[in-house]
């Protein structure tokens, strides 16, 4: 019997210092609620760059999985990691203690943050996402196709959204 039950991880070429999210204990850095707006107006400079990730995610999400995973990689590493703050949850009105929140999202590996590059932040945050989910897909290849099609249908959608909040087109 194999002494690992689950398969490796995918190797990591592009790994490199502050560039692979996962070797950093895959901390998904999220906004807090209340900084979500169904409009985000960035500037200029940077609705052009969000733009190009946005768009270059969408062809990613055609490819076989370890294509499309290398893709989103090559996009999450080359994004930098915008100056934030810690985030505190606002839990009033909620069954909880300060303390609960915090233990739920240490152990989803949930970063709650503020930042002035909200959706810099919120698409980096999906590409994350998007990058482990991949990163599942590639580890086992008995998921089913269907399901793996109908999870990067959802992305595609996901990103055209968020293209839409920034006020940015893709062809895709």
């Amino acid at each position: 019997m194999d002494d690992q039950p689950w398969p490796s991880p995918v190797p990591r070429e592009d790994a490199g210092p502050d560039r692979d999210w996962l070797a950093q204990d895959a901390v998904l850095d999220l906004l807090l609620p209340e900084a979500l707006a169904p409009v985000m107006v960035p500037e200029e400079h940077e609705r052009a760059r969000l733009q190009h990730i946005i768009c270059e995610a969408l062809e990613a999400f055609t490819l076989h999985h370890p294509e499309c995973r290398a893709r989103i990689a090559a996009l999450l590493g080359n994004m930098e990691k915008p100056m934030s703050d810690p985030g505190v949850v606002d839990i009033s009105g909620l069954p909880l203690t300060s303390f609960h929140a915090n233990d739920y999202d240490r152990y989803f590996r949930v970063n709650r943050i503020t930042t002035a590059q909200p959706a810099h932040v919120l698409l980096r945050s999906f590409l994350q996402v998007a990058l482990s989910v991949t990163d599942l897909f590639c580890r086992a290849p008995h998921l089913s196709e269907k399901a793996a099609k109908a999870q990067f249908d959802g992305f595609k959608v996901h990103a055209r959204l968020l293209a839409r909040c920034f006020g940015v087109e893709c062809a895709r």
